[in-house]
């Protein structure tokens, strides 16, 4: 079973809508990717209703990608 995908704040869409966390911060968000917090796992998007269709960006923190713990 797929995870659920949730929508981006519009005022900050590099951020976690869960935790806030700074979650995409390797590039400026593309509204046709689906991104993964790399504090909570919540994965997120512009549009979660595509999500199927979107390319899953993964984790673009640099900060947890550069150290393999994500």
């Amino acid at each position: 079973m797929e995870k659920s995908v949730y929508r981006w704040n519009s005022d900050k869409p590099y951020r976690c809508p869960d935790c806030y966390a700074v979650a995409v911060n390797m590039e400026i968000p593309r509204w046709w990717r689906v991104y993964t917090c790399c504090k909570c796992g919540t994965r997120f998007t512009r549009w979660p209703v595509l999500a199927r269709f979107l390319r899953d960006a993964g984790v673009q923190c640099s900060f947890h990608r550069e150290r393999g713990t994500a």
